[in-house]
């Protein structure tokens, strides 16, 4: 089972991870040569704080300890897992994009954890970064043939992959849509979770854009509509769909 985190969480990590941060004058002490990974001002100032000061970051100034201390962080409660990725992503290595894939191919489910907001901001970054074939394999591989246990993380997963030209992958962002409609008894359940509207909701948003659609507020109307435009928006991926067919 899947848990959505609170919505102030993940509309944290959306904002930064997609639309970016502000630039700022100053640095944290910790970003500068020699920062100490005993240093937690990262992670204990506010939110506002936080994103005003992340686009100054330089990882370049990192020490090896400090940039391990963010790794490890990453695995841990979501407050911390986020704005470790966020200042992960200032690296734009292909270490560190090498990095975030394999956390997420480690495929923790969240069952103990209040949210997953680390590991959606892991997978979002990773439509906004060069990969080769091979990582594209793997990346498309979380939402489709060897899927991530979290359906929040799978749908950003496919989110990622659709960014970077894998139209299989809108394939499960139609199946998202369709949760809990009639046509999930035809491809089948994606998850026992009651908390979904996030997850529908991103999708609905990747796909719209994709294809120059308005952005409407539909992901929880009636399971007719929510069926109609999940079709309309099908048949333009034009991708294979079984339901299409009935």
């Amino acid at each position: 089972m899947t848990h959505r985190a609170p919505l102030r969480s993940r509309r944290l990590a959306a904002s930064l991870c997609l639309a970016g941060a502000a630039s700022a004058a100053g640095l944290w002490s910790w970003a500068q040569a020699g920062s100490s990974p005993q240093d937690r001002s990262w992670i204990e100032e506010s939110s506002a704080a936080f994103e005003a000061r992340l686009g100054a970051v330089d990882p370049a100034a990192w020490s090896p300890a400090f940039e391990q201390a963010l790794w490890t962080a990453l695995r841990g409660e979501p407050r911390e897992a986020t704005r470790a990725v966020l200042l992960l992503a200032r690296d734009p290595s292909a270490a560190t994009t090498e990095g975030l894939l394999q956390v997420l191919e480690e495929r923790a489910d969240y069952p103990e954890r209040p949210d997953d907001a680390g590991a959606c901001t892991a997978a979002a970054h990773l439509s906004q970064r060069e990969l080769t074939d091979t990582q594209l394999d793997r990346l498309e591989g979380l939402a489709l043939d060897a899927p991530h246990p979290d359906l929040e993380v799978r749908t950003e997963c496919a989110i990622a992959a659709f960014s970077h030209g894998r139209r299989a992958a809108g394939r499960f962002l139609i199946r998202v849509l369709r949760i809990d409609t009639a046509s999930e008894a035809v491809e089948g359940a994606l998850t026992d979770s009651t908390t979904t509207a996030w997850s529908r909701g991103r999708a609905a948003t990747c796909l719209t854009d994709a294809f120059g659609l308005p952005r409407e507020n539909w992901t929880d109307a009636s399971l007719a509509e929510r069926e109609r435009r999940a079709n309309d928006l099908s048949r333009l991926l034009g991708e294979p769909d079984p339901c299409l067919d009935r």
